[in-house]
């Protein structure tokens, strides 16, 4: 009995713990996800989301990085490319924020590709 509910709960984190890429709203276009507050595209003010669409060329982005005493905009410049998924995080780097491509390896496993350091991180 414990060997068969052993099986059932491997299975169901299997079917809900899979790796799935944002959707995209078109063939041209691509996602950016971000831990921290999107705050400008383009020199467009964006209502701190975290997870956008953008169309293929090139962009830039500001992202938020707070914390308990200051807060830094990172500024990023990329060429986006269709059909593709970008991530901001913080990953230990020497800036607070680094930006990846995100691809899926397999149902399982990510991976983070073509890291680009931010041009420059003011404190606000």
């Amino acid at each position: 009995m414990k060997k068969h509910r052993l099986i059932i709960i491997s299975l169901c984190g299997l079917c809900f713990g899979c790796v799935h890429p944002p959707q995209l709203e078109d063939e041209y276009s691509a996602s950016l996800k971000s831990n921290y507050p999107i705050v400008s595209i383009d020199g467009e003010n964006n209502s701190e989301h975290h997870s956008v669409q953008l169309s293929q060329g090139i962009h830039t982005v500001e992202a938020l990085y707070k914390t308990h005493r200051y807060v830094l905009r990172c500024k990023f410049k990329w060429q986006v490319k269709p059909g593709q998924h970008y991530e901001i995080v913080s990953h230990n780097t020497a800036d607070p924020l680094i930006l990846y491509r995100w691809h899926r390896r397999n149902a399982l496993w990510a991976e983070r590709k073509e890291p680009l350091e931010p041009l420059h991180c003011t404190r606000e």
